[in-house]
């Protein structure tokens, strides 16, 4: 099975070899992350803490018994240190799971959906009205929650686990809300609209949007309507939400 690591969403190397993981996980600086992947939903990942803190954690493929999503796991106890962190994502490349004995793990919550509206609002309004009637809003048809929040992680060099736990979720009217972190929300305000197009073409490459229903000109829109909503609610003092309908 293809492997590709990437480091911040833009060093990308396929099939690394064990020199080629030491040398990005040594090289690894304070708040970048790793990720080592077989898919966009199935992965390995580590980032760096501000006090030099290891994350580990890991997507596997989908329970085909039951059906359930594919789920999402953290250490509860990581590496100590970066041998230990590099040892873990040589047995991953390796097809070798003896790693996941190592650790006990947390389930973390994933945000899936089929369809997503992003409003911009008072904060005190939000989940008080149906999304569908909203006049400052994007929608994102046939596009999950999670890959709304993707875009935005790939804009702050971040990643989709690390930033969707600071959404605030609450249930609505007709929607299921997620309101946007100030800190995304000027990430999307501040970002050069020349670097646009790539952070789409990354956005589009990802499994979690449907390209087979898009083309990469439709991805762009949508993410053009997202950054300038975001601009909109930023210059009106209003949030953003993301909403699951």
């Amino acid at each position: 099975m293809a492997l590709t690591l990437s480091i911040d969403q833009e060093g990308f190397i396929d099939d690394p070899d064990p020199a080629a993981i030491s040398k990005e996980l040594t090289a690894l600086e304070e708040d970048q992350f790793a990720i080592l992947s077989r898919s966009d939903s199935v992965f390995l990942q580590t980032d760096i803490g501000p006090d030099g803190e290891l994350v580990l954690q890991y997507r596997d493929e989908p329970n085909p018994i039951s059906g359930n999503p594919p789920e999402l796991f953290e250490a509860t106890n990581p590496p100590s240190s970066r041998e230990e962190l590099i040892k873990v994502f040589c047995e991953y490349a390796a097809g070798d799971d003896g790693w996941k004995d190592r650790f006990n793990w947390s389930l973390m919550e994933m945000l899936e959906i089929d369809y997503t509206i992003v409003v911009a609002t008072e904060k005190d309004q939000i989940g008080k009205f149906d999304p569908h009637g909203s006049e400052l809003r994007t929608d994102f048809p046939e596009v999950p929650a999670d890959s709304v929040i993707a875009l935005c992680a790939i804009a702050m060099k971040s990643t989709t686990q690390k930033i969707c736990n600071d959404f605030k979720v609450s249930e609505g009217q007709e929607a299921r809300w997620l309101s946007v972190p100030d800190a995304v929300l000027n990430a999307l305000v501040e970002f050069p609209d020349e670097s646009l197009e790539n952070v789409t073409k990354k956005w589009y490459a990802l499994d979690s949007f449907p390209s087979d229903t898009y083309q990469f000109e439709d991805a762009l829109d949508m993410a053009i309507g997202l950054f300038d909503l975001a601009f909109e609610a930023s210059e009106q003092g209003i949030a953003l939400a993301f909403c699951e309908v």
